[in-house]
């Protein structure tokens, strides 16, 4: 979570240019309520990475799995989301951060269902590498929102804490969740749960309308490079002037009678 922070905060967070901050005119009523929407898609993925723990000696039982099956019914999720974060977070810059949290949901949705309904264990397996595929989508593009959601510095900050926060409450949660569903209901349970959140989360999100947000960050990297390349100019003709400086007291030195 601090690498993906870091690398979403940098380097134009370190720049700041005043008319960044006007990209996203909204109330903090609805910057807020946008980051709850955020928030859930985040809560899901942390739930998922642990809520399994309980129900596996459950369906263990029920799709006779084998442990080489237990193993991947544990680790596809983890493998799939660690695999393919890098490389979901670049495509949410060229596409749209907003897009791949929708998209990320859709897929987060579809595969619980998988999930939940899976008549063996290689069905499973491929339900919970769909999830991890839908948890790689979303992750990134969380953070993503809300930099560009939050352009004053403090709101951001404080959104950044709840969103670890939320994150680690998720995985803590997951084993608890979990024996409470299974106490109840049967073991798919875990698995449907993230279905009306995934439909909730939709809904929010498909209405909210904040300004400057699922445009994704490739327009604030192309700022960012022409913000350098400018300094980078403004660096390259001072040093011109030290140089010519420094030769024309060469030549009045050289120019000068020896004694």
């Amino acid at each position: 979570l601090r690498f993906l922070a870091m690398s979403i905060e940098s380097p134009d967070t370190a720049t700041k240019p005043p008319h960044r901050a006007a990209a996203a005119p909204s109330t903090p009523a609805q910057r807020w309520s946008f980051f709850a929407v955020v928030s859930l898609g985040l809560l899901m993925v942390g739930l998922d990475n642990s809520i399994l723990y309980t129900a596996l000696p459950q369906l263990t039982q029920q799709l006779h799995a084998t442990d080489m099956q237990q193993l991947w019914i544990i680790n596809a999720y983890t493998l799939v989301l660690s695999g393919l974060l890098l490389g979901t977070g670049t495509l949410g810059d060229r596409i749209g951060h907003r897009l791949m949290f929708l998209i990320g949901l859709a897929t987060f949705g579809t595969a619980s269902l998988v999930a939940a309904y899976s008549p063996n264990a290689w069905l499973l397996i491929a339900g919970r590498a769909l999830l991890g595929l839908g948890a790689a989508i979303m992750l990134p593009s969380t953070l993503a929102l809300i930099r560009l959601t939050f352009p004053n510095e403090v709101e951001r900050n404080k959104a950044i804490g709840i969103w670890s926060s939320v994150a680690v409450v998720g995985a803590a949660a997951g084993p608890t969740v979990g024996g409470f569903l299974l106490e109840h209901f049967w073991w798919g349970s875990v698995f449907l749960i993230n279905v009306p959140i995934v439909v909730l989360a939709l809904v929010l999100f498909g209405g909210s309308r904040i300004a400057g947000v699922g445009k994704g960050a490739g327009r604030a990297i192309r700022e960012f490079k022409e913000e350098t390349a400018g300094l980078d100019k403004g660096k390259d003709k001072e040093a011109e002037k030290d140089i010519e400086a420094v030769e024309a007291d060469v030549v009045k030195d050289q120019s000068k009678p020896t004694e």
